[in-house]
């Protein structure tokens, strides 16, 4: 055993000073393009993985998809009913689209603009990986599929499946648009 594993005091050490010296006479190593490539690949492979297996990324992701899904049922109970947004955009779209379709956009905006609220508040405080856009919007719409599925089950079998499938549209797009704004307006 040597003088410097004792204390750690390397730069005394005669053993360590010729290493150090030796060392410094090697000339760097240029990886080439393919060993770059495969490192670069490798780190950002072991980041995805690292993000993925985190329990705080899932569970920041449930918190803002479960934020998303009370603003939307706020929204549905105290201001604009699923059935009085389906009715407005069937006014809107008229017999431009068919009626289905009208209840795919009312599906859309259900969800757009709560899950765009909340990851945009969201996103504000974290940066977002490979979770946040996948799982936020996948639970929005699962769980506000099922209260639509509670709340809309008197509507006719292809208008509730327009109204489903807009509403995981609008999930979709609400994550993308949300993070997207958390990243680029600030509000104090």
């Amino acid at each position: 055993m040597t003088d410097c594993q004792d204390d750690q005091d390397h730069a005394g050490c005669d053993v360590c000073r010729a290493e150090f010296r030796a060392l410094d006479e090697l000339e760097p190593i240029e990886p080439g393009f393919r060993t770059g490539l495969a490192l670069r690949s490798r780190v950002a492979y072991d980041r995805v993985r690292e993000t993925v297996a985190s329990a705080e990324t899932w569970g920041v992701a449930a918190l803002t998809a479960c934020v998303a899904v009370v603003i939307s049922i706020l929204l549905e109970t105290a201001a604009l009913p699923y059935s009085a947004l389906a009715e407005a955009c069937q006014t809107l779209v008229g017999d431009l689209l068919p009626t289905s379709a009208a209840y795919l956009l009312a599906g859309v905006l259900a969800s757009l603009v709560p899950v765009c609220l909340a990851t945009y508040l969201q996103a504000r405080r974290s940066v977002p990986g490979v979770v946040a856009w996948l799982e936020t919007p996948v639970v929005s719409a699962a769980l506000l599929s099922v209260y639509a599925i509670v709340s809309c089950g008197d509507y006719p079998g292809a208008f509730l499946a327009g109204f489903l499938s807009g509403i995981v549209i609008g999930a979709f797009a609400g994550a993308a648009a949300g993070h997207w704004l958390g990243r680029r307006v600030a509000w104090r």
